[in-house]
This record gives C-alpha cells, sequence and structure tokens, in this order.
C-alpha cells in the first residue's frame, strides 16, 4: 500500500485483470505525477516524513501480525484509484471515506499513547469505546494535538470552471456549505474555493453525511436534482481529500517509527 499511495505501483482489476499504472505521489501536497518507479523515488519520498526505508521496513516487519487490517486498506484504496480511473467519482469517495473510517479506528490508541495526560488520555478513550461513533472525532482530535499548524494551514484548490454551467453554482454550493469559513482562505463564487487542510476532514465527513444520509426534513442535505451528476461533484474534491487523508497516513507512520 506504501507504494501504491506514493505512485510507484501498478494496480490489478482482479475480476477482469485489467490493470492501471499509478503514478500520483498522494504523500505529497498538490499530488504530483512520478516519472519512474525506482527505488530511489520511494526513497526521496519517505525521507520527505524523516523517515529512511530501513526504519519503514522494520515497522512493516514489527506489525505483520496486522496483515489483514493492512489489506483492508489496500483494497479500499486500490478501489478508490481504479473508480476514479474509470471516472467514477461518487463510488470512488465511497472507498476514501470507507479508507478514512479503517484509519481513523487506530488513531484512538495512537493519541492516547502520545498524551503525557494520562487522565484525559483516559476519559477520551472511555468515551470512544462507549461511543461506537466516535471513531472520527478522535480523528479529529489526533489531528489537532499531533499535526502541525503549519502543515493543517495549508492550502488545497477546488476549481468549479470545468463544471457545466446549468449546475456549477449548486456544485459549489454544496461543497462551500460543508467547510467553516474559519477554513476557507479565498472564495471566488461559482470559481474556486481556497481549502485549508484544516478544512479537507469536515468537508469530507459531511459530503458523507449530506449527500448519503440524505433525510428528506433536512434542507442542508445535497440533492441530485439540484447539481446533475453527483459525479461532477465528488470529481472536484476526491484527489485534495485522499492527498490530505495520506499525509496523514504518513504522518501517523513518521509518529510511530520516531516514537518507538
Amino acid at each position: 500500500m506504501i507504494r501504491l499511495l506514493l505512485g510507484t505501483a501498478t494496480i490489478v482489476h482482479n475480476p477482469t485483470n485489467k490493470r492501471i499504472i499509478q503514478k500520483i505521489n498522494y504523500s505529497v501536497l498538490g499530488c504530483p505525477v512520478v516519472s519512474s518507479k525506482s527505488y530511489t523515488v520511494i526513497e526521496q519520498a519517505l525521507l520527505a516524513y524523516d523517515i529512511t526505508a530501513v526504519e519503514l521496513d522494520i515497522l512493516l516487519w514489527k506489525t505483520r501480525g496486522q496483515r489483514a487490517y493492512y489489506k483492508q486498506l489496500l483494497s479500499e484504496i486500490s478501489s478508490a484509484i481504479w473508480r476514479t480511473n474509470k471516472s467514477e467519482h461518487t463510488l470512488a469517495f465511497l472507498h476514501i471515506y470507507r479508507f478514512l473510517e479503517h484509519i481513523s479506528f487506530a488513531f484512538p490508541l495512537l493519541y492516547a499513547a502520545r498524551s503525557s495526560n494520562f487522565n484525559g488520555a483516559f476519559s477520551l478513550l472511555k468515551d470512544f469505546f462507549s461511543d461506537t461513533k466516535a471513531e472520527l472525532s478522535f480523528f479529529t482530535k489526533f489531528i489537532e494535538t499531533s499535526i502541525e499548524q503549519d502543515l493543517r494551514n495549508q492550502t488545497a484548490k477546488i476549481d468549479f470552471s470545468v463544471i457545466n454551467t446549468d449546475y456549477r453554482h449548486a456544485i459549489y454550493t454544496s461543497v462551500k456549505n460543508q467547510i467553516k469559513t474559519v477554513n476557507i482562505s479565498s472564495d471566488v463564487p461559482d470559481g474556486e474555493l481556497i481549502v485549508k487542510n484544516d478544512g479537507i476532514l469536515e468537508l469530507c465527513i459531511n459530503l458523507r453525511n449530506r449527500y448519503f444520509h440524505f433525510n428528506v426534513t433536512n434542507s442542508e442535505n445535497i440533492s441530485t436534482y439540484r447539481i446533475g451528476d453527483s459525479d461532477d461533484l465528488f470529481k472536484l474534491v476526491n484527489q485534495p481529500i485522499l492527498n490530505w487523508l495520506t499525509v496523514l497516513y504518513f504522518e501517523t507512520i513518521k509518529h510511530r517509527i520516531k516514537g518507538a
């Protein structure tokens, strides 16, 4: 999965035996395209997180008993990238969100392990285990306490100019309404949003709740009728969401290696 997220792997779709080459490095903000699969490229990508390939190998060896868990993560990321390649962006979002839910279960324990406040950490863990829906709030808590503010303040651009003018305003509004104003650095109505990384996670969670958990009595929900084609909406947000989740994932790996 590491190589897949670094853009140095090939995905094989087992039911059809078709292949796609994954060249996007999601571990770097902005998602640059990788030109080579060489070991040097992988090594340099890891060094951006102050991780050596040897350290990563040791961590993977130590956690080999968690292979089933990582197999699930690999399946979701592979499916998200495959669906994106097929322009099935709504389905791709579902797999990205499932990836988020999978990794979020690990964050409460990681947070507690890094916390110097035993009583506070115990209280948070108690809340987590008493509420099966609390894992995403723990994910947010981990970000607030363990990810540098400078990284969280960096931004991603969502460009609406590629959307058909008939639905552009509806899609722009549907996306903007999911992000707190404080997390929007720049706003060109119906043109583009510049969103802080701190707003990416809330965008992901709120889109899931407002579109997939549709409640006819809730005026904040997103109507397919208004936006025209859900794929047009999700193709704008999937890459920045997966980009930020991947950065957080590698930050987590760094914390595990440096804290070991």
